[in-house]
């Protein structure tokens, strides 16, 4: 369960949960390591652990999306 998730300004974080994730069945080679850091709720430094760039397609138009 995810408690408190900020978004700001038009910018989002895409938080996918790891149980959710490997319900999903999805090839790990899929995923990225990552050297980012995010700031938590309560000021406190969170480090991105991995990426996943999915395709997303409404109609025919495909958005490239981060998770």
């Amino acid at each position: 369960m995810i408690g408190k998730v900020l978004v700001d300004n038009g910018s989002a974080l895409n938080v996918l949960l790891r149980h959710i994730l490997k319900e999903m069945l999805i090839d790990k080679s899929h995923m990225k390591p990552s050297t980012m850091m995010e700031k938590a709720c309560d000021g406190s430094p969170r480090k991105i652990v991995e990426t996943l760039e999915v395709e997303l397609y409404v109609r025919t138009q495909m958005f490239l999306i981060t998770l």
